[in-house]
């Protein structure tokens, strides 16, 4: 069922669960500034929400491949990305790692069942050589949280 399992030592920095999870991950990891200023965190996500869409638009075909079964036009997508609240996805994510900010990115699910170790990887942009990606914690929607969720899984310091 899980592929590309793998047992890291990390620990799960929360993100504010707003809808805008994935854009507040991703600024995490864009400097100092924007680990703990919830308000420069949120500035700095709203600015990557706006070059995500804004590559959608440059990169059409690429959007439509990724989009096709939502049935809305890229005006309808650019209107409903612009609400604070709706959430991104990998399509936004991919966007912003190639054609924005040059960096590579892994997106993880925890094993369930298993230690708390063990996280299943299940989308990867690895399009920068010698650079480590940045590593992104998904919680898929359940019957508990009702909606999907981004945090950052970063290196666990403490030794083992």
């Amino acid at each position: 069922l899980y592929t590309n399992v793998v047992t890291m030592n990390v620990q799960i920095k929360k993100i504010l669960g707003d809808g805008a999870c994935l854009f507040r991950a991703i600024a995490y990891f864009q400097g100092d500034a924007f680990k703990e200023d919830l308000l420069q965190q949120t500035e700095k996500a709203t600015e990557l929400r706006e070059k995500a869409i804004e590559q959608a638009h440059h990169h059409e075909e690429e959007w439509e491949h990724q989009n096709h079964d939502r049935r809305e036009t890229l005006i309808q997508y650019s209107i409903r990305m612009n609400r604070l609240t709706e959430y991104g996805t990998d399509f936004e994510l991919t966007m912003l790692a190639l054609y924005v900010l040059h960096q590579n990115f892994e997106v993880y699910v925890k094993v369930p069942s298993s230690d708390n170790n063990t996280y299943s990887r299940i989308h990867r942009i690895d399009a920068f050589p010698g650079h480590e990606p940045h590593k992104l914690l998904y919680t898929p929607d359940n019957e508990e949280t009702e909606k999907e969720h981004y945090d950052v899984l970063i290196p666990n310091l403490a030794k083992k």
